[in-house]
């Protein structure tokens, strides 16, 4: 997947086409936010991106594991844990309310 800016846009639009011709996803970010992302026309594309959405979606819904999503996707649970941090969903969970409750408690047995 190629990763355009919207700066990228406005100077080379055939960067885009480009893209498209070779069959590629291309995410477009806006100050590093994503956007939206362009498909080139291919069916079997198409339903991989499918797929993998649904996949990610039940990843952030807590249904599949990080280890599940990195399988499905054929990739270490390193490369799968960046991609997901640069989709902008959290691979870590942390409650943050659940730990002040922990440290109250321990500051009163103190």
């Amino acid at each position: 997947m190629e990763v355009l800016t919207i700066k990228d846009l406005q100077k080379n639009p055939g960067k885009l086409a480009k893209s498209a011709q070779r069959s590629e996803l291309a995410l477009i970010t806006k100050r590093s936010v994503p956007l939206g992302v362009v498909v080139p026309f291919d069916s079997d594309l198409l339903l991989y991106e499918l797929k993998v959405d649904i996949v990610l979606r039940a990843y952030r819904e807590g249904h599949l594991s990080l280890g599940q999503v990195a399988k499905f996707l054929q990739k270490s649970k390193e490369e799968t844990m960046r991609l997901l941090s640069s989709l902008g969903i959290d691979v870590i969970e942390y409650e943050f309310d659940e730990e002040i409750e922990s440290i109250k408690k321990l500051h009163d047995r103190i």
